[in-house]
């Protein structure tokens, strides 16, 4: 099974105030209300107008520990009041548009744009490279309010895990996980457009039915109830990203905006999200099972309907970890989905089709070596 990757996978950094650990948003000008800062990296300098509000500092922090799966990483998880307020603040930021400023020992690493929001109540700031083991057991300290260890004591090290060898998809393989894609009504581009290519095939005034017949069907579409207003979204394949990107964001997709029925103007979207690759010596999937037909550019996509619809003609099959993991993925999807407005906040899932079945009659095989933790959380890389 090879379900629809709707991951939540966000990259953002550091900035500053009396806090150890500080988020912020970001604005397009200065004011009042925000501070300049500078980002510094291998690749120049950045500056940003960071909001002297805090979204999220200290206080906030209920855990923070070194990170087992990633390396020179902190793992982050926000009190109730904490995740309740990253939700609110981000609710109302666009994705791919709003930055949010992540400011460690007062230090702007970089302002990334949001890939998906609202934020949730755990993450992990990733990127931590100049600080070794004891360093990132003083930070994670310091962010979560705990006293230092006493003089001479180190803390235990940190498990190093192995490194994953990923490889390109080949260009038949990816044909087929597009044509797969497709077959399920998800639609993505092979690659994205320059700005001298997007203003030479669009032009004011494209009806939505030419747009699609230059582009193919978009990734999403908003619309207006009762309204011809709408917005298109089509978005780079994760087998086509950039296979190293730096920090900076680069042009995955682009966005056009159409009123009356019309399009008025479009503009690219970014992202700094690496190269989906396909892992060596990976468990092929096993389980057996039918997804529906969607439509995500329809922009009526109901997560809900999608998961019931689920076909599984035996849920207690035996599972692998990739199915397994085949299968989180699918409830990270419904729960981002289920925060996103207009979510139905009384819709619920029936405990009774093939997909629950299946999680709850789960008889995972041993892994060929070691043991993973499967975990779904927002990775903030500084």
């Amino acid at each position: 099974m090879k379900p629809p990757l709707f991951f939540i996978l966000l990259a953002v950094a550091c900035t500053c105030s009396a806090d150890t650990l500080r988020l912020s948003a970001v604005q397009n000008a200065a004011g009042d209300d925000a501070e300049k800062m500078t980002q510094t990296s291998p690749d120049g300098e950045k500056v940003f107008f960071v909001k002297k509000q805090a979204i999220i500092g200290d206080a906030d922090v209920e855990e923070a520990h070194p990170s087992l799966e990633t390396e020179a990483a902190i793992d982050v998880t926000l009190t109730e009041a904490g995740g309740k307020k990253m939700k609110e603040a981000t609710r109302v930021m666009r994705a791919g548009e709003d930055r949010l400023a992540i400011i460690v020992e007062g230090r702007l690493d970089s302002a990334p744009v949001l890939n998906q929001v609202p934020l949730g109540r755990t993450f992990v700031i990733e990127g931590l490279r100049d600080l070794d083991a004891k360093g990132l057991d003083d930070l994670a300290r310091k962010m979560s309010g705990r006293p230092p260890r006493a003089e001479g004591e180190s803390p235990a090290p940190i498990p190093q895990i192995p490194k994953i060898k990923t490889v390109p998809y080949t260009e038949d393989e990816y044909r087929q996980i597009k044509a797969a894609r497709e077959k399920m009504g998800i639609y993505y581009i092979d690659s994205a457009p320059t700005d001298e290519e997007l203003n030479q095939t669009l032009h004011k005034g494209m009806s939505c039915e030419e747009v699609i017949k230059v582009y193919g069907h978009p990734y999403n579409k908003l619309d207006t109830p009762d309204s011809k207003d709408l917005h298109l979204f089509y978005e780079l394949a994760p087998e086509k990203r950039p296979v190293a990107p730096t920090r900076n964001m680069y042009p995955s997709g682009f966005n056009v905006f159409l009123k009356d029925g019309k399009a008025e103007c479009w503009s690219h979207s970014n992202s700094n999200a690496s190269r989906k690759e396909k892992v060596v010596g990976a468990e092929k999937s096993t389980l057996i099972a039918t997804l529906p037909k969607v439509d995500t550019a329809s922009g009526h996509f109901d997560p809900v309907a999608f998961v019931e619809g689920i076909t599984v003609p035996n849920p207690k099959q035996d599972l692998n970890h990739t199915d397994l993991s085949d299968l989180l993925s699918v409830v990270v999807m419904l729960a981002s989905y289920s925060t996103v407005p207009p979510a139905d906040k009384n819709a619920t899932l029936n405990a009774n089709c093939d997909f629950i079945k299946t999680l709850a009659t789960i008889s995972l095989k041993s892994p060929p070596s070691g043991k993973r933790r499967l975990t779904a959380r927002s990775r903030l890389k500084i």
